[in-house]
């Protein structure tokens, strides 16, 4: 794995996110022509094509170099670079002082958009307790399946602070502070278990830890169910390489001989 912190700065193709001035050979984290700084795991967490930074597939070990997507093309996993280089930190392979969130993570940026009132009732993902049917589009508080009733009051709980795990599915397990940071849902992470193992604030556990403020609640269940319903709605029909006419699994989004995105189309 190669030492991200190393200064100066490799020629990865980052530019600043302030003033797109190239950081290569930068001699700190700070740019050079604007004076801003910036967290070097952020930008390349978000630079496509993935540099070559010694990233491998957590779960098959492919090596991710020149990836477009956050998918493995061999395993068809997904992954964050942003998150495996917080990992990576948090064990001791980079600094575990210069890893962090973009520094807003916990401010919050705009209003809830939802509050659970909803008539027909958006799609958070919930299902009816007494018969499993989807509560999607419910016009009261009644399921539409079995007509039992429910209250979605009683799922939120009361602290300032909500802690999110129970309601994150493991295949968003490495995108899940990405997805929250992008829609713009302050988070927090809770790392007194980690200080108590390894002495310093780090990454390796606290993405199974995440709280936000309970007014974003509502708003978080329906980014999460989005991105997995995003996740899983890929096509399951093996498709041609428009480049190279090879045969590709439907899970996978690049074409794993020549590396080519899938076409939408």
């Amino acid at each position: 794995m190669i030492d991200i912190d190393h200064l100066p700065i490799p020629d990865w193709g980052l530019l600043c996110p302030h003033c797109k001035t190239p950081l290569a050979g930068m001699p700190e984290h700070r740019c050079s022509q604007c004076g801003e700084a910036f967290n070097i795991r952020v930008l390349l967490g978000i630079h496509r094509p993935i540099p070559e930074i010694g990233l491998m597939c957590p779960q098959c070990d492919y090596n991710l170099t020149g990836l477009m997507v956050n998918r493995c093309p061999e395993c068809g996993s997904v992954f964050s670079v942003r998150e495996m280089l917080e990992e990576k930190s948090a064990i001791g392979l980079v600094s575990a002082v210069q890893a962090a969130d973009p520094p807003d993570h916990h401010l919050k940026r705009r209003e809830p958009i939802f509050t659970g009132e909803e008539k027909p009732l958006p799609d958070f993902g919930l299902s009816c307790a007494e018969c499993g049917y989807s509560l999607t589009d419910a016009m009261d508080d009644q399921c539409p399946g079995c007509g039992a009733l429910f209250d979605l009051n009683a799922l939120v709980p009361k602290r300032d602070w909500v802690d999110i795990r129970k309601f994150i599915p493991p295949s968003l397990g490495y995108m899940i502070r990405t997805i929250l940071y992008d829609a713009q849902i302050p988070y927090l992470m809770d790392n007194t278990r980690l200080r108590q193992i390894y002495g310093f604030d780090g990454l390796l556990f606290s993405r199974n830890r995440l709280q936000v403020p309970r007014s974003f609640f509502w708003d978080t269940l329906y980014a999460i169910n989005q991105a997995e319903r995003s996740l899983n709605s890929k096509s399951d029909e093996d498709w041609l390489c428009p480049y190279c006419n090879e045969a590709v699994p439907g899970d996978f989004d690049i074409c794993w001989n020549c590396n080519t995105p899938r076409s939408e189309e």
